[in-house]
């Protein structure tokens, strides 16, 4: 009988394609676990939550924001462990306390057990699990990062548009301590032996190429992976800070509307589910964009691409003002998942292929640091605006301003030389 050495030693052998297609399946699986952590899957919990533990929408989002803010805060460290341990070891620990996070809120009594939830789920969720499953993917494509990258975004929209109504079925039936703490289980028992047994760090690891390339006597294995910009060689150029302005600005609003879209959609007359609707809408859209600008991004610079998501976000942002039937809404949801799908299908790839992966890890890591915290403020500042003006529309118009320098901005954003010198 094997063992669980000899057998992770034994499956790439018995596959008769390059393995990384097996390792794109699991990164993007691990990617669609991360919706418990998400915005879209929190957002299904909220109505109970504040039901249960009696709060208001200020001080529920307040504890998200402080919540998420306090799990940007590791991420650059759990980047950097990448680096130095090898994605496995990292995505095993991560998943592990993912499951507890689960667990935890499953418990939730007060408002401050509330915050120690929110920090977790956001922390190992959308944080830690989503950039590592992001990089496990650059690590195995090169030439075709793009379009495997989009395959796994569309992976994470399926998810997003069905996940939000399977977690309010199970809220309805079970309770929603069942369901996190289903959820939490799930984790464990799906994602973990996956993990163990099929997961490899690096094609090198497997005596193969980047990409399935040939191999000869003179090539060097992973080649690629042993080249790019350090964290401090990136923070010195402009496209950094770019790219880094762009996640940080679309995080803050999509997050925000995510997170208030219940109470938003209920306020201009649309029933819970068909507010939760439109998620599902969304995310179809935002699939065809994945796997149309997938395509494009192995072939047109990224950053134009960019742009134009930058531009349609503008336009989503702004239409939302005058949303009051479910069409319009459905509007919305279509500009959406047609900015967000272009956006991920290009800034998602770029870290690699602007930066290179000798130290993606720990780039990565600061990019979701500040990601998270922009993920932060969002609702809060939304539920904020709302109790004082009475109405979502000043925070709409807020991020409309927000998001349309970057759609200019983007156009700068041009790949930048690698430094001469190497660590």
């Amino acid at each position: 009988m094997l063992n669980n050495k000899s057998l992770r030693h034994a499956l790439p052998q018995r596959v008769p394609f390059f393995y990384g297609y097996v390792m794109l399946a699991l990164a993007s699986l691990s990617y669609m676990f991360t919706t418990p952590g998400q915005t879209a899957g929190v957002s299904a919990f909220n109505p109970s939550l504040r039901e249960t533990l009696d709060l208001s929408l200020t001080q529920l989002t307040g504890m998200y924001a402080l919540g998420t803010f306090l799990a940007s805060l590791p991420q650059t460290y759990i980047g950097s462990l990448m680096d130095r341990y090898g994605p496995r070891r990292v995505l095993i620990g991560v998943v592990i306390m993912f499951g507890v996070a689960c667990m935890f809120t499953a418990q939730v009594r007060n408002i401050w057990m509330l915050l120690i939830a929110f920090m977790m789920l956001r922390m190992f969720g959308q944080g830690a699990l989503g950039a590592l499953s992001s990089n496990t993917i650059a690590f195995w494509f090169d030439k075709r990062l793009g379009t495997m990258q989009g395959v796994s975004n569309i992976a994470m929209a399926v998810a997003t548009g069905t996940f939000p109504l399977a977690f309010l079925w199970g809220i309805n039936q079970i309770g929603w301590r069942g369901t996190y703490t289903i959820l939490g289980l799930i984790l464990w028992v799906v994602l973990l032996p996956l993990l163990w047994i099929v997961y490899h760090n690096y094609p090198s690891d497997l005596g193969l190429q980047i990409d399935g390339d040939s191999i000869d006597a003179d090539t060097e294995l992973d080649p690629v992976s042993n080249i790019g910009f350090t964290l401090q060689q990136a923070l010195r150029t402009p496209t950094f800070w770019i790219f880094l302005g762009t996640i940080f600005t679309v995080g803050l609003t999509a997050t925000a509307i995510a997170f208030n879209v219940l109470p938003f959609y209920l306020e201009r007359g649309l029933t819970e589910y068909q507010a939760a609707s439109t998620f599902s809408v969304q995310a179809t859209v935002m699939t065809i964009a994945l796997f149309i600008g997938g395509i494009l991004s192995d072939r047109i610079q990224l950053h134009k691409i960019i742009a134009v998501s930058m531009l349609v976000m503008t336009l989503a942002f702004g239409y939302q003002v005058y949303v009051d039937s479910l069409q319009d809404a459905y509007i919305v949801a279509v500009l959406q998942g047609l900015g967000q799908g272009a956006l991920n299908s290009a800034i998602v790839p770029a870290w690699a292929k602007y930066f290179g992966r000798a130290h993606l890890g720990k780039i990565r890591g600061f990019v979701a640091t500040c990601m998270v915290a922009g993920t932060s403020m969002g609702p809060f500042l939304m539920g904020y605006t709302y109790d004082i003006f009475g109405n979502y529309s000043v925070s709409l118009w807020i991020f409309t301003a927000m998001v349309a320098p970057f759609m200019v901005l983007a156009l700068f954003a041009v790949k930048p030389e690698l430094p001469a010198t190497q660590p």
